[in-house]
This record gives structure tokens, C-alpha cells and sequence, in this order.
């Protein structure tokens, strides 16, 4: 946990530039599975802070990705843990590392990225003095008590909450009694985040390199963890029963070798027509999503959070120019009414998601609705700037 360790694990340049806010960013996880974060901290720097990110551990692309944005990153140990035990003690070594870079790098604003991040809370009296708390919320736990109480503890700590779905600030406001300002900013990727290459030749030779059939011309993708929430099983069981050969699924981003997995695998009874990818760090994955057709994002309607999602792969999808297969939830149901470039289904449904991949292949997919649909909503470097500009308010 000394200094030296802490600085070999950095990316970027240490001094920065001289930004009016200075802003420390924490994330207990691995920086990958959080495009936002990547989003939020390019957008800052952009404005002119100067930005640091404190977290668990990273990809080299990734990690390569923020170099470039000349935003410097600290891993606490570049590695992920595993075990109870593994997790306590990359916690306290977070705390310490966290505490030593606010007393190095003087923050401004302390910008918690809130996950599984409750535990700070207990120490933000210490972190807090002489800085503003900026807490970005990317989903709701309220699942538990115990962490939704956390949570709302945190929040009401904070001068600013960021939140990219308009029902959630309202569930969020409402439990969390907080008088912070709080600002709504879509899972959008800032432009740049979009890889220009990518094309279907690239991604049908992606999908055949990982035992996908030669036969197969237009592809549906889905991205994102592999969990039963996600309505995998779903997924799969209505594409066996999809009758075209010239269709491809690619299911990529989640870890390979797990049970649920496997259980995915005998579902496909070795259709060719159905391959599994693993994790490939943003923005890189982009480059397989642009030779798709369409994307499908589904969740279980188990919980607040997935009913009241706001996936940045929607954004993803629209940026790629690709059509969307979406849930019928509340959010979700706005952009296939509004920009028609979804299809809704039940997402517990296998027969209604197979009519939805019918559906969606039937139609051309109309790329200056994908671009409506962007334009129609706030652009992130906008968003960002008046998160600046309210931080400027806070230290006057």
C-alpha cells in the first residue's frame, strides 16, 4: 500500500493540466465495465479540469483509452477480488489509497461513481473536508434495504447526484430526502468513443473465427454481462427456434467459464448460428456492433432497476446505426413509439422475442432515425458542462 506502488499502477500524466476544478473519481471495480465512467471523466477534462480515477483495476485498452484523454488513472492493484476476504481488504486499501490521493492531488470534488461504493460513506466526514461530493448513480439497489439505505446516506451527502434515467431521480429523490441538484445525463458515449472502422465483413469474420456457420449474413448481437437477469436463456431458446440460416447471434461480454455458460451452450444444441464471445473493453467491442443488424438489450422486470433501465447499449446501438430489440418497459417503449427503430417484446417471452427478431429483419433499419434518436436527446459534452458549471457555483 506504499506511494511507489500506487504511482507504478498509474496511467497517464501525473501533473495534469490547470483546470479550475480538480476532480478525484472513485469506482470500486474494474474501470471496463463502466462506460460511463469513461464518458463522465472524458467530458470533464474536456471543460477543463483536470481529472484523476481511482479504481480497482483495468484493461490495457482501456487504461490506453484514458491516456490519450490525458486523464490519470490509480489502480489499487489492478486485479479484481474474488473472495470475501480478497474484497475486505482491497477496501481498505482503496480507503487508504483514496485518502492518500485527495491529501496529493487536492480535489476539488470528490466524484463517487455509485455501485457498491456504500462503504465510503462511513469515511466521507474525513474525505469530505474542504471539497464538494458529486455521487453518479448507475442503478438502483433497492432490492436490498440494507444497501438502498447506504445509498440514500451517500446521496444526501452530496452537493450534486447524476443519474441517466428521469424515473430513478424521481425514486432516488423521493427515498433519499436529499436537497442536492440533481441532473439527468444519458448512458450516451461521447463520439469519439465510436470506433470509425467496423463493417459486416469484420464482424462476420469475428463471428466464423469463434465456430460460427459460414452461411450466416446478418447478425443480432447482444453485449453485456451474462446473468440470468438479462433474459439470456430467453434469448437463446427463441433464436433455436428461429428458422432463417443466414441469421447470426453473437452473445459477447461476459466471463466464459461459468455455469450459466455452459447451461447457454446445451440450450444451443451446437447451433452454428449462435456464438459466445467474452469480455472485449470499450470502445473496442464497437467495432463488432457496427456489422450488426440489430442489437438486443432485455431485462427481467424483477427489480425497479431493470424496469427503469437506461443501458447505455441503447445509445451504442443508435450510434452504430443498427436497430434495437428492447423490453416493454417504460423508457423502453419511448423509443420504439417515438423514433421507430425498436421492436418491443416481453422479455420473459421466448415466443414474443422470436416474433420481435422476425419482426426487426423484416424492416430496414433507417440509420437517420438512429441519428433522430441521438440528436433528441442531451449530448453529454452539453450535460457535462453544466455539471461544471454548477461545481463553479459550489466553490463560489
Amino acid at each position: 500500500m506504499d506511494s511507489k506502488k500506487t504511482h507504478d499502477n498509474s496511467a497517464g500524466p501525473s501533473d495534469g493540466i490547470d483546470g479550475k476544478h480538480r476532480i478525484l473519481m472513485f469506482f470500486p471495480g474494474k474501470i471496463e465495465s463502466l462506460p460511463p465512467l469513461l464518458t463522465s471523466s472524458v467530458a470533464m477534462k474536456i471543460h477543463g479540469a483536470e481529472v484523476r480515477v481511482v479504481a480497482f483495476s483495468s484493461s490495457d485498452s482501456t487504461l490506453q483509452y484514458l491516456k490519450n484523454q490525458n486523464i490519470e488513472v490509480i489502480l489499487v492493484r489492478n486485479e479484481h477480488p474474488c473472495s470475501l476476504v480478497q474484497k475486505a481488504f482491497m477496501w481498505l486499501e482503496s480507503f487508504w489509497v483514496l485518502y492518500k490521493q485527495k491529501r496529493s492531488f487536492k480535489p476539488t470534488c470528490l466524484w463517487f461513481h455509485l455501485g457498491h461504493v456504500f462503504i465510503i460513506q462511513a469515511f466521507i466526514p474525513f474525505l469530505k473536508t474542504g471539497v464538494s461530493i458529486a455521487v453518479q448513480v448507475h442503478e438502483l439497489v433497492s432490492y436490498s434495504r440494507f444497501l438502498f439505505m447506504l445509498a440514500n446516506r451517500l446521496i444526501r451527502k452530496a452537493e450534486i447526484v447524476i443519474l441517466s434515467e428521469k424515473n430513478r431521480a424521481f425514486i432516488i429523490k423521493e427515498f433519499s430526502r436529499s436537497r442536492a441538484r440533481f441532473i439527468i445525463i444519458p448512458n450516451r458515449p461521447l463520439e469519439d468513443a465510436i470506433p470509425a472502422e467496423g463493417s459486416k465483413s469484420a464482424t462476420r469474420q469475428i463471428f466464423q473465427s469463434h465456430g460460427g456457420s459460414d452461411q450466416c449474413r446478418e447478425f443480432l448481437i447482444y453485449q453485456g454481462i451474462f446473468t440470468d437477469d438479462r433474459c439470456l436463456v430467453e434469448i437463446v431458446s427463441a433464436f433455436h427456434s428461429f428458422q432463417r440460416d443466414d441469421v447470426g447471434l453473437i452473445l459477447m461480454g461476459g466471463t466464459l467459464e461459468s455455469g450459466f455458460v455452459n447451461n447457454l451452450r446445451k440450450i444451443c444444441h451446437s447451433d452454428k448460428r449462435v456464438v459466445i464471445i467474452g469480455h472485449i473493453p470499450p470502445p473496442d467491442h464497437l467495432s463488432i456492433t457496427k456489422g450488426c443488424y440489430a442489437g438486443i438489450a432485455l431485462y427481467a422486470p424483477t427489480r425497479l432497476n431493470q424496469i427503469y433501465c437506461a443501458p447505455n447499449k441503447i445509445y451504442e446501438f443508435a450510434a452504430c446505426g443498427i436497430g434495437m430489440i428492447l423490453p416493454d418497459f417504460p423508457g423502453m417503449a419511448e423509443i420504439a413509439y417515438k423514433h421507430h427503430i425498436a421492436v418491443l417484446c416481453n422479455p420473459l417471452d421466448p415466443g414474443s422475442i422470436l416474433q420481435a427478431m422476425e419482426t426487426i429483419l423484416s424492416c430496414e433499419i433507417d440509420k437517420s432515425k438512429t441519428s433522430d434518436f441521438l440528436k433528441s436527446d442531451i449530448d453529454p459534452k452539453i450535460a457535462y458542462h453544466e455539471v461544471y458549471k454548477f461545481l463553479d457555483s459550489v466553490v463560489e
